[in-house]
């Protein structure tokens, strides 16, 4: 019948297939596999190196960053020790250093025609006596630990003791940093008041190098100040922002302001790392 014929037509059509599939399938178990294997190792290879989360990829990225990160945490606070040197580059570039328009220096050659100049510049500079004040009574609570030759039992205590080794390491140069504020900031006035507004202008920067610096090692060894502390400081940054009237009087008004500040500081921060 029809039926039948078109039954056979499509069996016959069908067993075609069979034997053109089983020649893709040799094709594909002969040649394929390999080429396959090549893209599979390569996916691999590019999704690990896109990967973030990949072991080796962190352990790069550790290997080459972690240096510079520990530094980071460890030294942040001498950056600003880089302003030191653009007084350096303007001379390499055949200029003078000068502060930025929105921070100038005053300039104080009025106080060389004052009547009163002798008095005013022994006051404007005497002020720094507050560093000193401040830097020698630090060192004095926090002695500098100078031994050699045997350890004493005190150092022996000291390596076994976090918080009493960084006492003994670290507090000690809080003194030394006030100590270098005080004698910059000597030099600067001095030049500031009594000699040339363009190297005056220079030491500036050493100046701000110096204290910025000395605020950050603060930070870094005390900690956070108390908002008592806290609240003189920024009256003491006050009297520096402002210059007038009376620049001498308000900035020697900084300098006992800031010096006082960085004392309460150091001594809340050895009472807050006792109590850890």
């Amino acid at each position: 019948s029809r039926a039948s014929k078109s039954g056979k037509r499509y069996r016959n059509v069908a067993s075609l297939i069979p034997r053109k599939s089983a020649e893709v399938r040799n094709l594909d178990t002969m040649e394929v596999p390999k080429f396959h294997g090549l893209i599979s190792t390569m996916e691999t290879f590019l999704s690990g190196l896109s990967s973030p989360s990949a072991p080796w990829f962190e352990s790069a990225l550790k290997t080459v960053f972690q240096p510079f990160v520990g530094i980071l945490r460890q030294s942040w606070w001498t950056f600003p020790l880089f302003l030191a040197l653009v007084p350096l580059h303007c001379a390499l570039q055949g200029t003078c250093a000068a502060m930025p328009v929105w921070w100038q220096l005053v300039n104080m050659d009025y106080v060389k025609v004052s009547k009163h100049a002798t008095v005013l510049v022994s006051c404007f500079l005497g002020s720094n006596i507050a560093y000193f004040g401040s830097g020698l009574f630090l060192l004095q609570r926090f002695p500098l630990q100078l031994g050699f030759g045997a350890e004493s039992s005190e150092k022996k205590r000291h390596k076994k003791n976090k918080t009493t080794s960084t006492i003994a390491t670290r507090f000690p140069m809080l003194g030394m940093w006030i100590l270098g504020a005080g004698l910059t900031s000597t030099i600067f006035h001095s030049v500031q008041a009594l000699g040339s507004y363009q190297i005056a202008e220079s030491l500036c920067y050493l100046d701000h190098a110096v204290a910025l610096s000395a605020g950050g090692y603060f930070w870094d060894t005390c900690g956070a100040p108390s908002r008592r502390t806290l609240g003189l400081g920024m009256l003491s940054l006050v009297t520096l922002a402002l210059t007038h009237p009376g620049y001498a009087f308000l900035h020697s008004t900084w300098h006992f302001l800031s010096a006082t500040t960085a004392t309460l500081w150091a001594l809340e921060g050895h009472d807050r790392i006792q109590q850890v």
